[in-house]
């Protein structure tokens, strides 16, 4: 089974980031194939970045994203840019913060103050891409259980790895909230 997912955002915003470590956590901890390609502006802060992951069971034919099964978006100018690329059906990711609700989309919808959940648990903004990770993580059934965490793991740099564990926890905790009946 082969499954899409974008990341799309500003440059600075660890879009990259996800996107790799979604890719190892594929390879190395799923064993499954998977491909990331990035595309981002000349501006290293605040352009358009995005990064995409094709993960399959089986051999990859075409390793570029086709239509996104799922879209985390992280600013409101690259949800607009790619919204188009999200198959009918799919997931959409956002930041409330950062993002508004796309009018006319339907569910699912799911809404995770990142930057929020992130500023309470590390005292800092800059992991809200791992709080998005940990949400993430219940939504990809083709991972296996803590594949996506111990990537986050691998892929971290040392000095940010706690960091990164603990807003990926409060992510997948957040989430879990949620599916048991708190308002997101």
């Amino acid at each position: 089974m082969r499954y899409d997912i974008r990341f799309t955002g500003s440059g600075g915003q660890g879009l990259l980031f996800m996107a790799t470590t979604l890719a190892v956590a594929a390879v190395r901890f799923g064993n499954l194939h998977a491909t990331q390609s990035a595309s981002y502006g000349a501006a290293t802060r605040g352009g358009y970045s995005r990064g995409d992951v094709v993960m399959c069971d089986r051999e990859i034919d075409y390793p570029w994203l086709i239509t996104a099964d799922v879209l985390v978006a992280m600013a409101q100018p690259s949800l607009q840019r790619d919204l188009p690329n999200l198959k009918p059906g799919g997931v959409l990711l956002l930041e409330p913060t950062m993002v508004s609700d796309p009018s006319g989309f339907g569910d699912p919808i799911y809404r995770v103050p990142a930057m929020e959940i992130s500023e309470k648990v590390t005292g800092s903004t800059m992991y809200a891409n791992s709080v998005m990770m940990g949400v993430l993580d219940h939504l990809l059934s083709l991972l296996p259980k803590g594949a996506l965490e111990q990537a986050v793991a691998a892929q971290a740099p040392a000095r940010f790895k706690d960091g990164n564990l603990k807003a990926f926890a409060a992510g997948k905790a957040y989430h879990e909230g949620a599916l048991s009946g708190r308002e997101n």
